[in-house]
């Protein structure tokens, strides 16, 4: 799919499904990581990520959805390519991942802001024992590079941070098709 048909799709979604602020007639565009939950968006874009996941230099075991909007995706993902999946189980107790240690694991999720927990992801596996090999989103914010997250940064540097688009596109594409 061409990246502008990726942009329309996401655009048309949001109007389709009726998205809109509280109290405003504008498409609710700023929460797009709320947007991006939406089931019938993560079916209509999990091929296309999965596609681009598939042309990738990725190599991993497994895929492994952050909580809770990249769980579906995550599995919406991993169904397309034929993979195992991997409920992310975080918080303040210890850490317990369902797979083999040495693992290379793919993360997933809808949109990075700061990077923050995607960061947070990767110290988890290798505190687990297993290896991030990149992460997979929908989009990111492009903005917010003077706050990104270090270990966010580190990935995109090194080519590990794999998107459909910045938030930013999507906006400016979006807007167009707003009624």
């Amino acid at each position: 799919m061409e990246f502008n048909d990726i942009l329309k799709q996401l655009a048309v979604t949001a109007l389709d499904l009726n998205t809109r602020s509280p109290g405003s007639s504008q498409p609710a565009w700023s929460s797009w990581a709320i947007y991006m939950n939406n089931p019938k968006l993560v079916d209509r874009l999990a091929p296309t990520l999965a596609a681009k996941i598939k042309n990738s230099s990725f190599t991993f075991d497994f895929i492994c959805g952050i909580p809770d909007a990249g769980v579906p995706l995550a599995s919406a993902v991993s169904r397309v390519l034929g993979n195992g999946l991997v409920r992310f189980l975080w918080g303040s107790s210890a850490f317990k991942l369902p797979v083999p240690l040495d693992s290379r694991i793919l993360l997933v999720d809808t949109v990075a802001k700061s990077g923050e927990t995607i960061g947070e992801a990767v110290t988890i596996l290798k505190k687990a024992g297993c290896r991030c090999v990149g992460a997979a989103l929908l989009a990111y914010y492009d903005d917010f590079s003077e706050t990104r997250d270090s270990r966010f940064l580190s990935m995109q540097k090194r080519g590990e941070i794999l998107y459909l688009a910045t938030v930013r596109q999507l906006e400016k594409f979006a807007s167009a098709y707003s009624v």
